[in-house]
């Protein structure tokens, strides 16, 4: 489970929300994508645990995160030209 029920976070057009049932992490940002990206998650050692292409047009993307051991993780997305970085903790 994703610590807490279901939570959203908006960050500069980006907004998350993490379903602690489902051990999904929804993104969805503003507008579909002019250029490709990429959403990559980090353990706390720096240690790339997950990473998701972004294909141009979308507009979101899921992660399914159920596999992830309990701790704090970095999800960091690239998307036209920007960067995002925010902390994710995992429960069970």
């Amino acid at each position: 489970m994703l610590a807490g029920r279901t939570r959203r976070i908006v960050t500069r057009g980006m907004n998350l929300g993490a379903s602690g049932a489902s051990g999904e992490l929804n993104i969805v940002w503003k507008g579909a994508v002019e250029q490709s990206g990429r959403i990559a998650v980090f353990d706390l050692f720096g240690r790339q645990i997950q990473q998701v292409q972004i294909p141009v047009g979308s507009i979101g993307q899921n992660l399914s995160l159920r596999h992830l051991p309990e701790g704090l993780y970095v999800v960091r997305t690239w998307l036209d030209n920007q960067e995002f970085v925010n902390k994710l903790v995992i429960k069970h």
